[in-house]
């Protein structure tokens, strides 16, 4: 079924599905099996988005950086994501939840050059509304996040954006 993923929008939704039930033990299973990379490469359809934002929610046995790496969800393939209507709300859901879990991920992200940037102008001109609510979150995991050390130029791009901000943050919370 991992394998199938890449071509079937059905293995994504069965697996998606999987990943939203699993146990400890099936979600060894599943990584083994290839799930991680499947769902990657398959990422950039609405259903393998979807699933593997469940397999990330839902994976408590693995720490963020298995799915946030060189060889899986690169800084360059999550600010594609999230200009892409399709995925666009998947891959700022992704954000949340792996700045929320780890700050080696944090890290990772911010030292990407375009990445605090993308974030900000996805904020400004979201490709759909629904990713405001994640982008804010992932937003606040990263300023938040207690081990930055090279955050300033991030803080900095931060407050700079807000006054546009404003706006849209005050429609978000209505």
């Amino acid at each position: 079924l991992v394998h199938l993923a890449p071509q079937s929008e059905t293995a994504c939704i069965v697996l998606g599905n999987l990943v939203g039930e699993a146990n400890t033990q099936s979600f060894v299973t599943l990584r083994q099996a290839g799930l991680i990379q499947a769902l990657v490469a398959a990422v950039h359809q609405p259903a393998a988005a979807w699933a593997l934002t469940n397999a990330i929610r839902h994976d408590t046995t693995e720490y963020a950086r298995v799915y946030c790496n060189d060889q899986a969800l690169t800084p360059a393939l999550l600010e594609q994501l999230l200009k892409e209507k399709p995925v666009a709300t998947q891959a700022a859901w992704m954000l949340a939840i792996l700045t929320s879990r780890e700050e080696q991920v944090v890290h990772y992200l911010i030292s990407h050059p375009t990445f605090a940037t993308t974030m900000i102008e996805c904020m400004k001109r979201p490709v759909d509304i629904d990713q405001l609510a994640p982008l804010v979150q992932a937003m606040g995991n990263i300023a938040t996040c207690s081990t930055i050390e090279d955050g300033a130029p991030f803080s900095g791009q931060l407050l700079t954006s807000l006054p546009p901000l404003t706006p849209m943050l005050g429609q978000l919370l209505q």
